[in-house]
């Protein structure tokens, strides 16, 4: 992440503090498991597996979990930190957290045994991924959950209490259900947690009283955004007259734009599954509709379809995401009601383990003979990277290639997360695709009205769903599978990539017209542990034989690993070597493995079959895959009594950061067999960080108190056995010295170079009382190169107007000492002398006051903010070394979970013994960029967040408007209605949106070089602040085309208004008659400039009627950015509207109605 213009605004700042001087003086509740859960969720789903690549920049939002739990997320100082609020009645329940470049994930103890079991996804806790869909509180009040009923339940059965229904899917017996937010604790209470332990663990045992099977958050799939015909070879097909007549394929996208002159007469049927409508407002759709079948007609046949002929039914299932319950839908309506021959679905979203979207592919695809061309996803370029529905045995899986001999850089690559499946199947075109343009739509870049071009593949996808319509025409009779087979068996392999890049190689129609030796029902290898010498598994390929004449066949094999080596000699061979096919008729041709002459992992058998001419006739991949030997773990724990213990265990691999979670059952790890019947507790042989939570219990069975162990454990060699006895271990020592503190939350780290970070985080509630609880928690010690052991704690008095504040960390290098702990003293720490703001009033739901620890500059990132009164006072001490530093978060809200308004401040380490202030909440709340926000591409400009964008193309960050003016801010509360941007190129207006929360849009710009204008007028209405209720910043800027599709960061400036801290009250009034002064820098967004701008002009103007009528103010110093704003006499409001042009003439314009209060 660039650094943000907020440090050198800052630093300029620091230049006028001599001129403002004067002026300015200045835990788990029974019958919950007891104790933290583990994140099983990452072996289990693929969310947060090392599998997944880096996550997108994630907007700050807060979203409630499934449990009714609420998670905030955030970024301070370009690191992303959360903080967890137990729901409703959930105050003693424990988390763990995990978090890294992938995402973060937060798992309630209470969901540990049903995410076990497979009864609950493990996505409901991806926190990155729920943000992502759009299910933060910001943007929706409810949670869409597909529910599997059990066997015997009918699909007009009620669904489990606290959930609606909305759709049934009958041929996987699946319910689409919403569950309201705001009764999500009670909700889950019914689900699982008024089931007996025994019955959360058992994958047997049905959810909600017998009423649900399984539960999937109903996730939101991504849309996976050149002479493609030379490219693929498609001369030959125009040559024999094949158009793809006849054939309908179905579209599952955004919908198509009717009017669009490329598709007149080309879709013969259309329903939306959005409730957005038919009419595609994205322009996905309709580019991915015209690759496949558009006429051309707007270009003069220049950008004419791959299959001209075919048919389209277009089905939107696509709107802000793509949720699964309308895939599935589109799905059933395209098979069932409109007769599909093949199905486009160029979106991608998660894999994983237990897919009701890839059950219905695989079941469509063998039952109905429907052909699924599936995206393989923009996740490249590291392994195990193809989206979910693209991992479907049966579906066609395409990557995005480049230029014909090469792969994109985003281009989902194999093998599959869970079955490790060879994939992609095959790769066709997928940059720089020049298709149809949605009238509207500024999607991809631009080239003219009626089209545009666009990266993904999304563009490579429907590539291949054309090149199918054409073998369809060729041969009618044909399956879904024996065109896959054509299509595969005759793809062209580029020189160095591999099978897991490129599939079987790229495209080519021309072949693929050519082959009727085609595979089908594709087989897989997997050779099970323990690998006996000499011992072999077969499994192989059926061939099918569409020709007109017997075919005489030789059998070739060779073996890859997934690097693309040589795999060692002798590891696959094939059953037969020859073989004869009928005309018609079908044969199965076997690999044979020795498991024993490799190492575990995953190859692939490229199959060539030639006739007796030595022609190649067919080439097929068959995936091999040898598990790796497993161990027994046994573990013994004891608890402070040496009686057995309850309690957690998780085993994290460095290997594609593979988690394992158990929970303890009388002293042991629970083995209960999953729903495959496989034993949980024989763990494949790798190395793992080992993590156990023992939960100490008073009388009467009631948690008060967790113990911890920290060891790696290697299970390549044999069964290990493991002691964990709470005898042996140390009070983790931390003492602060102000009687009568108690500790509000705790967070415990274990970090390994070889295995990541391991978390467990204890919340508020009955386990913290100064008596026992987290005081008396203990650690094991152990000596453990390479292991960071942390412990971080925040004491108050046990009140939110508590006057005093201790955060306290623990850090030790190479494992636990044997006298663990740290006593934290005034004298010894850093003082913050903390002032935290309310805007105008107290707000109805006071506030939330936190700070996020970071060592060695890697944050803990998960925290626990306490409840504040607002406004609010307090001295504040934190530890105090070179290596630790410290975040801010404050926030304010309205009773009732409104969404809130955060304001952060950047790490920073502080000096034992120093003593600084803190203010945030000041005025002026308005604009703020901590992020880069506006871009050109080409002549695309991005403002905001409107979505990702494939391969090179720049990321940009939502808007803040309502930053404030000491510390930044993150904005999660709604915008009003009325709220909107406009963009204009000179006086012509180019586009006029309405505004969001955490929106954004892209905008075609006229070519070349001009002035353009970017005009938000925002506004919200709050109960927890009456300031800076409306703000309008214009920016004025030259601009001219980007080469190439590298991202320019526009020249957007903004003024941050400091105004002074004590002038101003806690509440931000002044008295009547009470002149104000206020620093005035311009800072830009990061990307354009140096952080701060030196300004040609500058003007401030002042209103006391919300801005009827401006009164200009007197500026002086440097650009005269320091203000002296007059006394007003009467009380009421202060508006502000500052201007300001930098030496090449680009200018902002920023207006703040009610930037602060003036009282009697």
């Amino acid at each position: 992440m660039r650094i943000s213009g907020r440090t050198k605004a800052a630093g300029a700042a620091a230049g006028f503090l001599a001129l403002l001087a004067a002026p300015l003086p200045a835990l788990a509740a029974d019958p919950a498991p007891p104790g933290a859960p583990d994140p099983a969720v990452v072996s289990s789903l693929g969310v947060l597996s090392g599998d997944r690549p880096a996550a997108d920049p994630v907007r700050d939002a807060t979203v409630t979990l499934i449990t009714g739990d609420k998670v905030t997320v955030r970024t301070v100082g370009g690191r992303r930190t959360a903080q967890v609020a137990p729901g409703p009645g959930r105050q003693d329940v424990a988390f763990t957290v995990v978090d890294d470049e992938r995402g973060i994930a937060v798992l309630p103890a209470d969901a540990v045994a049903a995410v076990a079991a497979g009864k609950i996804a493990p996505g409901f806790f991806d926190v990155t991924q729920l943000i992502a869909w759009g299910y933060d509180d910001a943007s929706t009040a409810v949670l869409p959950v597909l529910a599997r009923r059990p066997a015997g339940v009918a699909a007009d059965a009620a669904p489990p209490r606290g959930m609606a229904k909305s759709r049934s899917f009958a041929r996987i017996d699946t319910d689409a259900l919403t569950v309201d937010k705001s009764q999500a604790a009670r909700t889950w209470q019914e689900l699982v947690g008024a089931e007996p332990p025994a019955r959360q663990r058992d994958p047997r045992a049905p959810l909600g009283g017998g009423k649900a099977a399984k539960l999937w958050p109903d996730g939101k799939a991504e849309l996976q955004d050149a002479a493609i015909d030379k490219l693929v070879n498609a001369a030959p097909a125009a040559a024999a007259g094949y158009t793809g007549a006849g054939a309908v394929v179905a579209v599952l996208d955004t919908g198509y734009d009717p009017t669009h002159p490329d598709l007149q007469g080309v879709v013969i049927a259309a329903k939306d599954f959005t409730g957005a409508g038919i009419v595609d407002t994205n322009g996905h759709g309709t580019h991915v509709s015209t690759i496949i079948a558009g006429s051309g007609a707007a270009s003069g046949g220049r950008h004419k379809g791959i299959a001209p002929g075919a048919k389209l039914v277009q089905g939107r299932i696509c709107n802000s995401g793509c949720p699964q319950s309308a895939i599935l839908a589109g799905i059933e309506w395209a098979v069932q009601t409109q007769g599909a021959h093949i199905v486009n679905l160029s979106i991608g979203g998660p894999a994983q383990k237990d897919d009701p979207i890839v059950s219905a592919i695989n079941s469509y695809a063998l039952f109905a003979g429907t052909l699924f061309v599936v995206a393989a996803g923009n996740d490249g370029p590291s392994a195990r990277t193809v989206t979910s529905p693209g991992t479907a045995a049966a579906a066609l899986t395409v990557g995005a290639g480049r230029g014909g001999d090469g792969i994109a850089s985003f281009s989902g690559r194999g093998p599959t997360k869970f079955d490790n499946l060879a994939k992609p199947d095959l790769v066709t075109p997928g940059t720089n695709t020049v298709a149809g343009r949605a009238a509207g739509t500024g999607m991809g870049i631009p080239v003219d009205q009626y089209y545009t071009s666009a990266n993904g593949t999304s563009m490579a996808t429907p590539v291949a769903a054309g090149a199918a319509a054409l073998i369809k025409q060729q041969h009618p009779s044909w399956a879904s599978l024996y065109i896959k087979g054509a299509l595969t068996a005759s793809a062209r392999p580029m020189p160095g990539l591999t099978v897991f890049e490129q599939g079987a190689g790229h495209l080519d129609i021309g072949a693929a017209l050519q082959r009727d030796i085609v595979p089908y029902l594709v087989g897989q290898v997997n050779v099970p542990a323990p690998h006996p010498a000499g011992q072999s598994v077969q499994n192989g390929t059926t061939l099918f034989n569409g020709g007109t004449s017997a075919a005489a066949l030789n059998f070739g094999v060779q073996a890859y690993t997934e690097q693309g080596t040589a795999a060692p000699a002798g590891l696959v061979a094939m059953t037969a070597a020859q073989a004869t096919l009928a005309a018609g008729a079908a044969y199965k041709a076997d690999v044979t493995v020795r498991g024993d002459l490799a190492p575990p992992g995953t190859y692939v058998a490229v199959v060539t079959a030639t006739d007796t001419a030595g022609k190649v006739r067919s080439v097929f991949p068959v995936s091999v895959h040898i598990a790796p030997a497993k161990h027994r773990l046994t573990l013994t724990a004891l608890d402070r009594n040496g009686q057995p213990a309850s309690g957690t265990v998780l085993l994290h691999s460095g290997r594609n950061n593979l988690y394992r979670n158990f929970t303890l059952v009388d002293g042991a790890l629970d083995c209960t067999p999953d729903a495959a019947g496989a034993d949980p507790c024989m763990l494949d042989g790798f190395d793992y960080l080992a993590r156990a939570v023992l939960t100490a219990k008073d009388a009467g069975g009631a948690t008060t108190a967790f113990d911890f162990a920290f060891r790696t454990v290697s299970m390549g060699a044999g069964p290990v056995a493991w002691t964990v006895d709470a005898r042996q271990m140390k009070p983790m020592g931390v003492t602060v010295d102000t009687a009568g503190a108690a500790i509000e939350s705790q967070t415990v780290v274990a970090r390994h170079p070889s295995f990541g970070e391991v978390l467990w985080f204890g919340g508020r509630g009955s386990t913290t009382s100064a008596t026992g609880g987290l005081h008396t928690n203990r650690v094991m010690p152990v000596a453990a190169p390479g292991l960071t052991y942390l412990n971080r704690t925040t004491w108050t008095n046990g009140t939110a107007s508590s006057p005093y504040r201790y955060e306290v960390l623990d850090a030790r290098e190479n494992g636990v000492p044997s006298v663990p702990g740290v006593a934290a003293t005034k004298a010894g720490s850093a003082h913050l002398a903390g002032r935290y703001k309310a805007q105008g009033v107290a707000p109805s739901g006071g506030g939330m006051l936190g700070h996020d620890a970071a060592y060695k500059g890697v944050p803990m990132r998960i925290s626990f903010p306490t409840p504040v009164t607002v406004p609010y006072r307090v001295d504040e001490y934190l530890t105090a070394a070179p290596d630790i530093s410290w975040g801010t978060l404050f926030s304010i809200q309205a009773a009732g979970g409104e969404p809130n308004t955060m304001l952060d401040r950047n790490f920073q380490s502080y000096s034992p013994g120093s003593s600084t202030s803190q203010v945030r909440g000041a005025a002026v709340v308005g604009p703020v960029l901590p992020q880069t926000v506006g871009t050109r591409i080409g002549d695309v400009l991005t403002f905001g967040q409107p979505g990702r964008h494939a391969d090179d193309f720049w990321r940009t960050g939502a808007v803040d408007f309502f930053g404030d003016s000491w510390g930044g801010g993150k904005t999660l509360s709604p915008v009003d209605a009325s709220s909107k941007v406009t963009v204009r190129a000179g006086t012509q207006q180019l586009a006029v949106q309405p505004w969001t929360q955490g929106a954004g849009m892209q905008v075609a710009l006229p070519p070349g070089t001009s002035t353009v204008t970017v005009d938000a007028d925002i506004s919200r209405t709050t109960a927890y602040s009456t300031l800076s209720p409306r703000v309008r910043a214009t920016w004025t800027f030259g601009t001219s085309t980007t080469p190439g599709t590298q991202a320019a960061a526009l020249p957007i400036m903004a003024p941050r208004t400091i105004c002074g801290a004590d002038t101003l009250d806690d509440y931000n009034r002044v008295k009547t008659g009470t002149p104000l002064m206020c620093l005035v820098p311009f800072e830009t967004q990061p990307g354009f400039g140096n952080g701060y701008v030196s300004l040609a002009t500058a003007k401030a103007e002042m209103s006391t009627n919300d801005g009827q009528t401006w009164t200009q103010v007197a500026g002086f110093g440097p650009n005269n950015q320091v203000l002296n704003v007059p006394g007003v006499a009467a009380p009421g409001y202060v508006s502000l509207r500052i201007s300001g042009t930098d030496a090449a003439g680009n200018s902002a314009v920023v207006t703040v109605i009610r930037a602060y209060q003036v009282i009697a």
